[in-house]
């Protein structure tokens, strides 16, 4: 039996995201916004307002979660079915939890570039997110 691709689309994202938003208990400001196509989940810490994750997705296809420190991840999978595009989207809501709880580590590889990468921590393992070249020499050079 083919599993069945989802047709989950970007309000259903919204609404997911609103679900979010209503049961976090966390000291987090939590914005919804709709640029009609994509939904954003944007989470800010209310301590450090600078410090935020923004989760992206229009529903099927992909999700992305960026930090403000410049770091990464996501999934591109056309063959997602709803549940997976759901529990996809509840993995990036504990990545930022564990990204604003400070439960990561920042790893740096590489003589030339020293490139770095944010080890996140998360009840069942550690998840790896990126930056891009670009963003590594920009944060290199401003000496952050």
């Amino acid at each position: 039996m083919e599993k069945a691709l989802s047709m989950l689309g970007k309000d259903d994202a919204l609404r997911t995201f609103e679900t979010f938003r209503s049961d976090q208990g966390d000291p987090a400001t939590w914005t919804i916004e709709d640029d009609g196509q994509v939904a954003r989940l944007v989470i800010k810490d209310v301590a450090n307002p600078s410090r935020q994750c923004v989760i992206s997705s229009p529903g099927v296809d992909w999700i992305i979660i960026d930090t403000d420190s410049g770091f990464t991840y996501g999934i591109f999978d056309e063959e997602m079915d709803d549940a997976d595009v759901l529990k996809s989207l509840h993995l990036f809501v504990e990545i930022s939890d564990a990204y604003f709880r400070g439960d990561w580590e920042l790893v740096t590889a590489g003589r030339l570039l020293r490139r770095s990468t944010l080890k996140v921590n998360l009840p069942d393992g550690a998840l790896t997110m990126q930056r891009t070249l670009l963003d590594d020499v920009r944060h290199m050079l401003s000496g952050r």
